[in-house]
């Protein structure tokens, strides 16, 4: 975090994730989540987060039904936010709460179904970049 940034109003700003849905990528996998909560303490931050389960997605983080929480963390100087856009340095994880960007996502994952979950990695990183930078599925090709 740098040091010109007001803690008190990133954490309250943290704290206003919590209920919201979202995408949450971290290498290849790719989730569609919902904060469920934030622990920040004084040297670090956890998210923790729920996987909605939607179908088309790379990965299950859980093994049971009953385990469908699962938690992020980083330290503060590595906290990162821009716009609707919330990651670490050096962890990997970004977490995207742009709605249209979700809906987006969402139902280009549920045409990947039928495509094999290997081969699903590069197809949402091409989405995710083609939303990010093209605002457009036009381009998007499987």
């Amino acid at each position: 975090m740098k040091k010109d940034i007001n803690k008190t109003e990133l954490e309250s700003h943290i704290r206003s994730f919590i209920g919201k849905k979202c995408i949450y990528r971290e290498n290849e996998l790719y989730i569609h989540s919902e904060i469920h909560s934030v622990d920040l303490q004084d040297w670090e931050i956890w998210i923790i987060l729920k996987d909605l389960n939607s179908p088309g997605f790379t990965g299950k983080l859980r093994r049971n039904a009953e385990n469908e929480l699962w938690k992020v963390g980083a330290s503060w100087e590595a906290i990162g936010i821009k716009g609707e856009k919330f990651g670490a340095t050096y962890s990997g994880w970004t977490i995207f709460f742009n709605t249209q960007f979700i809906k987006a996502v969402c139902q280009y994952a549920e045409t990947l179904n039928g495509i094999k979950m290997k081969d699903r990695p590069k197809l949402f990183l091409n989405c995710v970049h083609q939303l990010q930078y093209k605002k457009s599925f036009l381009y998007i090709k499987k």
